[in-house]
């Protein structure tokens, strides 16, 4: 007896399909629906000028989608693109409008948004996020309100005075907690050493010389680069490098870098509005610049490997680990009256510690796992611990994507939830009407 299948080879066209037949609950369908698309575009957007030069962009919705399941999924730039040609749910969190089996762009695209995009711009990013989170709680919260009578009123919120500013004895201001841990990140940059931190700042002043010079249409500014750059390398090239060859090259790289910080400053005061040809990252990053020469000459000036910190104010409670807590570190948060609730050192005390120091001891611990908690998630699920860029600006860039990837999910998670909640409580409602009814119908009849 001749066997016969019933099932016909199937052909690829039936496969095909518009976005209208996917599945409303499907986690990408709901990030695409949810996140803010008009004020993300608008903040990518800030950093492309298409008007006056160049190809039209990519559209930011199909950027940040990709940045997102890149990171998501830990895939490297061509298995990002191939994930998503296959798939209709990814290609609908990134703008299209209809299934395509074609590339969106050139893997070699994410190296280019890499450089383009700061930390500024992505950090605008996740105060977008924030926003849209702030009112989806906000709805939920008018609705819960509803729901309360006149005669109930909300519990009370504990205070927290761990972090009230306050002004010590010094006239100092404290203000905050610092929740403070270090972690450990593969990436393809070198060690920040003094020699090698001068010499980028010498390569960036020579660039923007350079492009101001060409923005302004006058004559090149001499720069002291090249002969800098000599002296660096006389340094790197040696085997054994003794003290007193590093300190005049640090001398001599210092005085350089000090004439083309000069000759910058005098471009700034002499030509009105030259400083509008850099870039608003450029801007940051010579401000850097500025801020490490004067950090650099303090040091060789006073023969240290340690600059003094420049913040605002002093944190009023330091949340962190045992490593964090030896004996030099207890007399400088003892000198700067800096509160921290850790585990004392040496032998017991004589008097036992009160329940009241032991509570918030735990909670602290508590509190500073937040930190370990997030190096852990970034490290693990979003690829935070193998940062293939090789230059700082990239490293910083793929860091921060990292996190603000993270920080999608997280919102993503949070929305749904709300909106989850919103309408149950709506449904809640309805049921306690219909109730209501009921009960009065029977007490009718």
């Amino acid at each position: 007896m001749k066997y016969t299948s019933h099932l016909k080879q199937l052909s690829v066209d039936m496969f095909r399909s518009s976005f209208d037949e996917l599945d409303k609950n499907n986690h990408w369908v709901e990030l695409g629906n949810l996140l803010p698309w008009t004020e993300l575009e608008k903040i990518y957007n800030s950093r492309l000028d298409n008007e006056v030069k160049g190809a039209g962009n990519k559209p930011a919705r199909m950027i940040i989608g990709a940045c997102i399941i890149k990171h998501k999924f830990s895939l490297s730039d061509e298995e990002t693109i191939s994930m998503i040609q296959e798939n209709p749910y990814m290609q609908y969190l990134c703008g299209l409008a209809e299934f395509t089996d074609k590339p969106l762009f050139d893997p070699s695209l994410f190296t280019t948004i890499r450089k383009r995009i700061t930390i500024e711009e992505i950090n605008k990013l996740t105060i977008e996020l924030l926003n849209k989170e702030l009112a989806v709680k906000e709805a939920r919260k008018i609705g819960e309100r509803k729901q309360e009578s006149d005669n109930e009123e909300p519990p009370a919120t504990p205070s927290e005075d761990n972090g009230a500013e306050f002004t010590d004895s010094q006239n100092r201001t404290h203000k905050g907690v610092l929740k403070i841990d270090a972690t450990c990140a593969d990436a393809e940059v070198r060690y920040p050493v003094d020699a090698d931190i001068i010499h980028d700042g010498c390569k960036i002043a020579e660039r923007y010389i350079k492009k101001i010079c060409e923005g302004l249409y006058i004559k090149n500014v001499r720069s002291c680069y090249c002969d800098a750059r000599s002296f660096y390398l006389e340094l790197i090239k040696r085997k054994k490098k003794g003290a007193k060859l590093i300190q005049s090259t640090l001398s001599a790289m210092l005085i350089y870098l000090n004439k083309d910080l000069r000759k910058l400053a005098e471009l700034f005061v002499v030509y009105q509005g030259s400083k509008d040809f850099l870039q608003p990252h450029e801007q940051r990053i010579l401000r850097a610049t500025f801020d490490m020469y004067s950090q650099q000459l303090e040091m060789f000036d006073e023969k240290k490997h340690q600059c003094k910190d420049r913040f605002g104010y002093l944190p009023a409670n330091i949340l962190a680990d045992k490593i964090y807590t030896n004996q030099p570190y207890r007399r400088i948060l003892k000198e700067y009256e800096i509160k921290t609730y850790c585990k004392p050192l040496g032998r017991p005390p004589k008097e036992p510690r009160s329940p009241e120091y032991h509570k918030k001891m735990a909670k602290a611990v508590g509190e500073r796992n937040e930190v370990e908690c997030s190096f852990d998630t970034g490290k693990r699920v979003y690829r935070a611990n193998n940062i293939r860029a090789k230059l700082p600006e990239t490293a910083e860039c793929w860091t921060a994507m990292c996190y603000f990837v993270k920080n999608v999910m997280k919102f993503l998670r949070e929305l749904c939830l709300a909106r989850f909640e919103i309408k149950l409580n709506l449904w809640t409602n309805a049921i306690a009407k219909f109730r209501v009814r009921c009960f009065a119908a029977m007490a009718i009849y």
